[in-house]
Protein backbone atom coordinates (compact mmCIF):
# COMPACT_ATOMS: atom_id res chain seq x y z
CA UNK A 1 0.00 0.00 0.00
CA UNK A 2 2.45 2.49 1.17
CA UNK A 3 4.83 1.58 -1.85
CA UNK A 4 2.73 3.19 -4.15
CA UNK A 5 4.32 6.35 -3.03
CA UNK A 6 7.37 5.66 -4.72
CA UNK A 7 8.10 5.89 -8.35
CA UNK A 8 9.17 2.75 -9.78
CA UNK A 9 12.09 4.02 -11.86
CA UNK A 10 15.14 2.24 -13.36
CA UNK A 11 18.96 2.16 -11.95
CA UNK A 12 20.80 4.96 -12.83
CA UNK A 13 23.71 3.84 -13.93
CA UNK A 14 27.00 5.76 -13.45
CA UNK A 15 29.15 6.45 -16.45
CA UNK A 16 32.57 4.79 -15.36
CA UNK A 17 34.62 6.86 -16.63
CA UNK A 18 32.83 9.87 -14.58
CA UNK A 19 34.04 10.95 -10.95
CA UNK A 20 31.05 12.82 -10.15
CA UNK A 21 28.91 11.12 -6.87
CA UNK A 22 26.13 10.33 -9.09
CA UNK A 23 22.77 8.62 -7.59
CA UNK A 24 21.42 5.46 -8.16
CA UNK A 25 18.37 3.72 -6.95
CA UNK A 26 18.44 0.40 -5.54
CA UNK A 27 15.59 -1.66 -3.59
CA UNK A 28 14.87 -1.48 -0.07
CA UNK A 29 13.82 -3.77 2.07
CA UNK A 30 10.29 -4.24 2.41
CA UNK A 31 10.72 -2.91 5.89
CA UNK A 32 10.98 0.01 4.54
CA UNK A 33 7.67 0.18 3.50
CA UNK A 34 8.25 -0.76 -0.33
CA UNK A 35 10.26 2.51 -0.77
CA UNK A 36 14.00 3.08 -2.69
CA UNK A 37 17.55 3.88 -0.85
CA UNK A 38 18.91 6.33 -2.41
CA UNK A 39 22.67 5.10 -2.43
CA UNK A 40 26.16 6.67 -3.83
CA UNK A 41 29.24 6.17 -5.27
CA UNK A 42 30.53 5.70 -1.39
CA UNK A 43 27.92 3.09 -0.63
CA UNK A 44 26.58 5.83 1.76
CA UNK A 45 22.61 5.19 2.50
CA UNK A 46 19.83 7.39 2.81
CA UNK A 47 16.90 5.16 3.68
CA UNK A 48 13.63 6.81 2.06
CA UNK A 49 11.27 5.73 4.45
CA UNK A 50 7.54 6.24 6.24
CA UNK A 51 7.95 8.57 9.20
CA UNK A 52 6.84 7.21 12.83
CA UNK A 53 5.17 8.95 15.46
CA UNK A 54 4.41 8.65 18.81
CA UNK A 55 0.64 9.18 19.65
CA UNK A 56 -0.20 10.40 23.20
CA UNK A 57 -4.04 10.05 23.73
CA UNK A 58 -4.57 12.14 26.88
CA UNK A 59 -6.85 10.29 29.67
CA UNK A 60 -7.25 10.40 33.65
CA UNK A 61 -8.82 8.16 35.68
CA UNK A 62 -12.82 9.10 35.38
CA UNK A 63 -15.93 7.11 33.97
CA UNK A 64 -15.77 9.43 30.72
CA UNK A 65 -12.26 8.43 29.49
CA UNK A 66 -12.08 4.97 31.01
CA UNK A 67 -14.90 5.02 27.91
CA UNK A 68 -13.37 6.41 25.88
CA UNK A 69 -10.11 3.99 26.27
CA UNK A 70 -12.39 1.45 25.68
CA UNK A 71 -13.26 2.93 22.47
CA UNK A 72 -9.83 3.75 21.46
CA UNK A 73 -8.38 0.40 21.82
CA UNK A 74 -11.52 -1.34 20.22
CA UNK A 75 -10.92 0.16 16.97
CA UNK A 76 -7.30 -0.47 17.07
CA UNK A 77 -7.10 -4.24 18.05
CA UNK A 78 -10.63 -5.00 16.93
CA UNK A 79 -11.03 -3.14 13.75
CA UNK A 80 -8.02 -2.01 12.13
CA UNK A 81 -5.59 -5.07 13.63
CA UNK A 82 -2.73 -2.90 11.80
CA UNK A 83 0.69 -4.36 12.29
CA UNK A 84 1.85 -0.70 11.50
CA UNK A 85 0.00 0.78 14.86
CA UNK A 86 1.55 -0.94 18.04
CA UNK A 87 1.75 0.36 21.89
CA UNK A 88 4.44 2.27 22.97
CA UNK A 89 5.08 -0.57 25.98
CA UNK A 90 5.22 -2.97 22.82
CA UNK A 91 7.67 -0.69 21.15
CA UNK A 92 10.07 -0.18 23.74
CA UNK A 93 10.14 -3.77 25.09
CA UNK A 94 9.50 -6.19 22.33
CA UNK A 95 12.08 -8.53 21.83
CA UNK A 96 10.66 -9.20 18.10
CA UNK A 97 12.69 -6.22 16.44
CA UNK A 98 10.35 -6.61 13.47
CA UNK A 99 7.33 -5.03 15.90
CA UNK A 100 9.32 -1.85 16.09
CA UNK A 101 10.58 -1.69 12.50
CA UNK A 102 6.58 -2.51 11.00
CA UNK A 103 5.46 -0.07 13.35
CA UNK A 104 4.53 3.73 12.28
CA UNK A 105 2.34 4.93 15.21
CA UNK A 106 3.17 3.96 18.26
CA UNK A 107 0.34 4.89 20.62
CA UNK A 108 -0.38 5.46 24.10
CA UNK A 109 -2.55 6.89 27.00
CA UNK A 110 -1.11 9.56 28.68
CA UNK A 111 -2.60 10.26 32.32
CA UNK A 112 -0.81 12.11 34.83
CA UNK A 113 -1.09 9.70 38.08
CA UNK A 114 0.93 10.87 41.19
CA UNK A 115 -1.83 11.14 43.70
CA UNK A 116 0.74 13.34 45.81
CA UNK A 117 -1.43 16.72 46.67
CA UNK A 118 1.85 18.77 46.67
CA UNK A 119 3.20 17.10 43.57
CA UNK A 120 3.58 19.49 40.60
CA UNK A 121 1.52 19.76 37.48
CA UNK A 122 4.63 20.32 35.20
CA UNK A 123 7.95 18.05 35.27
CA UNK A 124 10.48 18.84 32.87
CA UNK A 125 14.65 18.03 32.87
CA UNK A 126 14.95 19.93 35.35
CA UNK A 127 12.87 18.14 38.33
CA UNK A 128 13.21 14.78 36.31
CA UNK A 129 15.65 13.55 38.67
CA UNK A 130 16.55 9.53 40.15
CA UNK A 131 14.45 10.41 43.21
CA UNK A 132 11.26 11.54 41.04
CA UNK A 133 11.51 10.67 37.45
CA UNK A 134 8.82 11.59 35.06
CA UNK A 135 7.76 8.34 34.83
CA UNK A 136 5.84 6.20 37.73
CA UNK A 137 6.14 2.84 36.36
CA UNK A 138 3.68 1.70 39.01
CA UNK A 139 0.93 3.89 38.04
CA UNK A 140 -2.07 4.29 40.05
CA UNK A 141 -2.31 2.94 43.61
CA UNK A 142 -5.89 3.20 44.15
CA UNK A 143 -7.49 3.82 40.50
CA UNK A 144 -10.89 4.07 40.06
CA UNK A 145 -10.92 2.04 36.69
CA UNK A 146 -8.10 -0.63 36.87
CA UNK A 147 -7.92 -0.61 33.17
CA UNK A 148 -6.04 2.89 33.97
CA UNK A 149 -3.07 0.61 35.15
CA UNK A 150 -2.87 -1.55 31.93
CA UNK A 151 0.87 -1.53 30.26
CA UNK A 152 -0.80 0.61 27.09
CA UNK A 153 -1.06 3.43 29.70
CA UNK A 154 1.71 5.98 30.03
CA UNK A 155 2.07 7.85 33.81
CA UNK A 156 3.26 10.90 34.29
CA UNK A 157 4.88 11.90 37.23
CA UNK A 158 2.82 14.55 37.68
CA UNK A 159 -0.97 15.94 39.30
CA UNK A 160 -3.69 15.92 36.97
CA UNK A 161 -4.01 18.72 34.98
CA UNK A 162 -5.76 20.17 31.75
CA UNK A 163 -3.91 23.48 31.51
CA UNK A 164 -1.54 23.79 33.41
CA UNK A 165 1.80 22.32 32.29
CA UNK A 166 0.63 18.06 31.35
CA UNK A 167 1.05 19.06 27.69
CA UNK A 168 4.58 20.21 27.84
CA UNK A 169 5.33 17.76 30.43
CA UNK A 170 3.96 14.89 27.87
CA UNK A 171 5.96 16.34 24.47
CA UNK A 172 9.00 16.53 26.89
CA UNK A 173 8.95 13.00 27.94
CA UNK A 174 7.79 12.23 24.13
CA UNK A 175 11.35 14.02 23.14
CA UNK A 176 13.13 11.64 25.85
CA UNK A 177 11.72 8.32 23.87
CA UNK A 178 12.69 9.96 20.93
CA UNK A 179 16.39 10.38 22.09
CA UNK A 180 16.43 6.86 23.10
CA UNK A 181 15.88 5.57 20.05
CA UNK A 182 17.14 8.52 17.67
CA UNK A 183 20.62 6.53 16.24
CA UNK A 184 18.69 3.16 16.16
CA UNK A 185 17.01 1.63 12.98
CA UNK A 186 13.50 2.82 14.04
CA UNK A 187 13.38 6.02 14.98
CA UNK A 188 10.91 8.58 16.30
CA UNK A 189 10.11 11.52 13.65
CA UNK A 190 7.07 12.79 15.57
CA UNK A 191 5.31 13.67 18.85
CA UNK A 192 1.40 14.23 19.40
CA UNK A 193 -1.07 14.95 21.47
CA UNK A 194 -4.59 13.94 21.01
CA UNK A 195 -7.80 14.55 23.38
CA UNK A 196 -9.94 11.75 24.90
CA UNK A 197 -12.93 12.40 23.30
CA UNK A 198 -11.16 12.49 19.65
CA UNK A 199 -11.33 9.73 17.89
CA UNK A 200 -8.74 8.38 15.33
CA UNK A 201 -9.23 7.62 11.31
CA UNK A 202 -6.64 5.74 11.05
CA UNK A 203 -6.05 5.24 6.93
CA UNK A 204 -6.24 9.16 6.99
CA UNK A 205 -3.92 9.67 8.79
CA UNK A 206 -1.37 7.50 7.26
CA UNK A 207 -1.86 8.84 4.32
CA UNK A 208 -1.09 12.07 5.39
CA UNK A 209 2.01 10.81 7.11
CA UNK A 210 3.38 9.60 3.83
CA UNK A 211 2.86 12.23 1.98
CA UNK A 212 3.24 15.83 4.13
CA UNK A 213 5.27 14.34 7.35
CA UNK A 214 8.67 13.38 6.04
CA UNK A 215 11.16 11.35 8.35
CA UNK A 216 14.84 12.17 9.90
CA UNK A 217 16.69 14.51 8.93
CA UNK A 218 14.41 16.36 7.21
CA UNK A 219 11.46 16.74 10.09
CA UNK A 220 12.54 20.26 10.83
CA UNK A 221 10.48 22.47 12.99
CA UNK A 222 7.00 20.77 11.54
CA UNK A 223 3.67 21.77 13.43
CA UNK A 224 0.51 20.38 12.37
CA UNK A 225 -3.29 20.48 13.34
CA UNK A 226 -6.34 22.44 12.74
CA UNK A 227 -5.74 26.18 12.39
CA UNK A 228 -7.56 28.70 15.30
CA UNK A 229 -6.98 32.92 15.28
CA UNK A 230 -6.76 34.38 18.92
CA UNK A 231 -7.98 37.40 17.19
CA UNK A 232 -11.32 36.86 18.08
CA UNK A 233 -10.31 36.78 21.93
CA UNK A 234 -10.01 40.59 21.59
CA UNK A 235 -13.71 41.03 20.10
CA UNK A 236 -16.04 43.08 22.11
CA UNK A 237 -17.79 41.22 25.12
CA UNK A 238 -14.98 38.56 24.78
CA UNK A 239 -13.97 36.99 28.30
CA UNK A 240 -10.82 36.18 27.01
CA UNK A 241 -8.95 39.42 25.99
CA UNK A 242 -6.55 41.86 28.29
CA UNK A 243 -6.78 45.30 28.84
CA UNK A 244 -4.51 47.56 27.10
CA UNK A 245 -2.08 48.08 29.77
CA UNK A 246 -1.12 44.16 29.69
CA UNK A 247 -1.02 43.61 25.56
CA UNK A 248 2.49 43.90 25.38
CA UNK A 249 2.95 41.30 27.92
CA UNK A 250 0.89 38.53 25.33
CA UNK A 251 1.34 40.17 22.03
CA UNK A 252 4.43 41.58 21.62
CA UNK A 253 6.56 38.69 20.12
CA UNK A 254 3.30 38.30 17.81
CA UNK A 255 3.77 42.07 16.73
CA UNK A 256 7.61 42.25 16.57
CA UNK A 257 7.59 38.68 14.51
CA UNK A 258 4.60 38.14 12.70
CA UNK A 259 2.94 41.31 12.02
CA UNK A 260 0.55 41.50 14.66
CA UNK A 261 -0.67 37.65 13.51
CA UNK A 262 -1.22 35.41 16.10
CA UNK A 263 -2.30 31.80 15.55
CA UNK A 264 -2.58 28.53 16.82
CA UNK A 265 -3.51 24.94 16.43
CA UNK A 266 -6.93 23.05 18.35
CA UNK A 267 -5.87 20.87 21.19
CA UNK A 268 -7.86 18.19 19.83
CA UNK A 269 -4.69 17.30 17.73
CA UNK A 270 -1.56 18.22 16.76
CA UNK A 271 1.79 17.42 16.49
CA UNK A 272 5.62 18.12 16.19
CA UNK A 273 8.20 16.88 14.81
CA UNK A 274 10.73 15.61 17.81
CA UNK A 275 13.31 18.75 17.29
CA UNK A 276 10.31 21.12 18.00
CA UNK A 277 9.25 19.01 21.16
CA UNK A 278 12.49 19.40 22.58
CA UNK A 279 12.24 23.30 22.51
CA UNK A 280 8.72 22.99 23.91
CA UNK A 281 10.16 21.69 26.39
CA UNK A 282 13.17 24.28 27.14
CA UNK A 283 10.81 26.98 26.41
CA UNK A 284 8.24 25.90 29.13
CA UNK A 285 10.33 27.29 31.88
CA UNK A 286 10.38 30.78 30.06
CA UNK A 287 7.19 30.98 29.17
CA UNK A 288 6.01 32.29 32.45
CA UNK A 289 8.94 35.21 32.52
CA UNK A 290 9.60 36.00 29.11
CA UNK A 291 8.29 40.00 28.95
CA UNK A 292 7.35 40.51 32.21
CA UNK A 293 5.88 38.51 35.17
CA UNK A 294 3.50 35.74 34.19
CA UNK A 295 4.99 35.64 30.47
CA UNK A 296 2.71 35.13 27.65
CA UNK A 297 0.89 31.69 28.25
CA UNK A 298 -2.80 31.81 28.87
CA UNK A 299 -3.75 29.05 30.69
CA UNK A 300 -5.01 27.23 27.66
CA UNK A 301 -2.56 24.85 26.77
CA UNK A 302 -3.38 24.43 22.61
CA UNK A 303 -2.69 28.22 22.48
CA UNK A 304 0.13 27.53 25.04
CA UNK A 305 1.87 25.09 23.46
CA UNK A 306 1.67 27.02 20.15
CA UNK A 307 2.87 29.76 21.59
CA UNK A 308 5.84 28.08 22.69
CA UNK A 309 6.45 26.67 19.50
CA UNK A 310 5.97 29.97 17.74
CA UNK A 311 9.07 30.93 20.08
CA UNK A 312 11.66 29.11 18.54
CA UNK A 313 14.29 31.32 16.53
CA UNK A 314 14.22 29.16 13.67
CA UNK A 315 11.33 29.52 10.86
CA UNK A 316 8.52 26.70 11.58
CA UNK A 317 7.12 24.46 8.94
CA UNK A 318 3.44 24.91 9.57
CA UNK A 319 0.75 22.16 8.54
CA UNK A 320 -2.30 23.39 8.41
CA UNK A 321 -5.36 21.09 8.36
CA UNK A 322 -8.87 21.67 7.46
CA UNK A 323 -12.44 20.27 7.85
CA UNK A 324 -12.16 18.34 5.16
CA UNK A 325 -8.68 17.13 6.15
CA UNK A 326 -8.62 16.34 9.45
CA UNK A 327 -7.85 12.19 9.89
CA UNK A 328 -9.62 12.20 13.33
CA UNK A 329 -13.26 13.38 14.48
CA UNK A 330 -13.91 15.35 18.13
CA UNK A 331 -16.09 15.30 19.63
CA UNK A 332 -17.47 12.23 20.04
CA UNK A 333 -18.55 12.28 23.27
CA UNK A 334 -21.72 9.82 22.90
CA UNK A 335 -22.20 6.02 21.54
CA UNK A 336 -24.11 7.00 18.91
CA UNK A 337 -21.14 8.97 17.28
CA UNK A 338 -19.06 6.50 18.16
CA UNK A 339 -20.75 3.42 16.96
CA UNK A 340 -21.05 5.05 13.63
CA UNK A 341 -17.59 5.15 13.45
CA UNK A 342 -16.99 1.56 14.36
CA UNK A 343 -19.60 0.35 11.39
CA UNK A 344 -17.73 2.45 8.93
CA UNK A 345 -14.51 1.87 9.85
CA UNK A 346 -15.17 -1.86 10.22
CA UNK A 347 -17.10 -1.67 6.43
CA UNK A 348 -13.91 -0.47 5.41
CA UNK A 349 -11.63 -2.67 6.66
CA UNK A 350 -14.31 -6.02 5.31
CA UNK A 351 -14.28 -3.76 2.01
CA UNK A 352 -17.90 -3.69 2.38
CA UNK A 353 -19.84 -0.54 0.68
CA UNK A 354 -20.48 2.62 3.93
CA UNK A 355 -23.62 4.28 3.18
CA UNK A 356 -23.71 3.25 -0.66
CA UNK A 357 -19.97 3.97 -1.06
CA UNK A 358 -16.80 1.74 -1.31
CA UNK A 359 -13.94 3.07 1.29
CA UNK A 360 -10.37 3.34 0.63
CA UNK A 361 -7.94 1.61 2.49
CA UNK A 362 -4.73 2.81 2.60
Amino acid sequence: MSDRLVEEKPVLQSSPSSKSKSMSMTSSSSLNGGRKLLTDDDDVVRPLRNPRTLMGIFSSDNMFDGTHRTWHRHLFNDIWKDERVCTLSQFRTSNDTTVQQKCELIYTFVAAASDDPNAPTERLEETDTADNPIELLGGYKNPMKGDINWPDVTHLNIRENMNEGKSQTWFYFGSKIANEFRKTSTPIDYVMKFDSDSILRLHDFLELAHTRLPPAPYNKNIFAGALRDKGPWYFKNSKLGHPQSELSRYESHWGREYDGVHLYLAGQCYLMSTDLAAFVAAEAPYSRVRVAKGGYIEGHEDHDIAAMVFHNPLPISLITIGKTQRFWEHPVKGAPRYNKIVKRETARVKRTPYEGKMLRIY
